[in-house]
């Protein structure tokens, strides 16, 4: 097995934990759903940086999803349009710093974020899937 080959197995293992994570937390009604969508952000920024890092490049530890997808392979930035991780890109920082209750995210909100990082990882598992590398079979981190 290649170098690039374990960094993004390793990532996408990490992105599918993440995902599991927030899958638990919106399920528990004392948990804040901020939480939630704060690991499912995180699980598409991971999911993206398998892929990055499966094209042989080390991704950048960045927390920008837009410019994450900017970086990955063509053939996934094509796959993955820009309008699903738009509504992602302003959830991490209000996640994890809500200013005001106004701002807080709610469960639909939480919800839509573990769908959208749900897809994230499904279309990077498929583009890793076509590569040769079979990603469809690993165990969450």
């Amino acid at each position: 097995m290649t170098v690039p080959a374990d960094s993004a197995r390793w990532w996408l293992r990490l992105a599918a934990g993440d995902l599991a994570g927030a899958r638990a937390i919106i399920t528990n009604p004392a948990a804040p759903p901020r939480l939630a969508a704060y690991l499912a952000h995180q699980a598409a920024e991971k999911a993206l940086k398998a892929a990055i890092s499966a094209d042989g490049r080390h991704p950048a530890l960045s927390h920008d999803l837009t410019g994450l997808r900017m970086s990955a392979p063509d053939e996934l930035r094509d796959a993955l349009p820009a309008a699903v991780l738009r509504p992602m890109a302003s959830v991490d920082v209000l996640a994890r710093y809500p200013s005001r209750p106004a701002e807080a995210i709610d469960r639909e909100a939480s919800e839509l974020q573990i769908n959208a990082a749900a897809e994230v990882i499904g279309l990077v598992t498929s583009y890793l899937d076509a590569t040769g590398l079979d990603a469809s079979v690993l165990e969450p981190v």
